[in-house]
């Protein structure tokens, strides 16, 4: 995936997903970042769906 050129929205949500996936290993009752992602998942809602061509979903091309 890396090697694919990625838009902001793939982006956001590849790095929500490592996020998620490293902090999964530590206890959950210590104090985790939580301005950053809830910023990323606020900014997704006004993202437009991409296609991998790089155009807007349900736009002609």
């Amino acid at each position: 995936m890396l090697s694919e050129s990625l838009n902001p929205r793939d982006l956001f949500e590849l790095c929500l997903a490592e996020n998620e996936r490293r902090m999964a290993g530590y206890d959950a009752r210590l104090l985790r970042p939580c301005l950053v992602p809830t910023l990323a998942r606020f900014a997704l809602r006004f993202m437009k769906p991409m296609r991998r061509n790089g155009t807007p979903d349900g736009k002609p091309t």
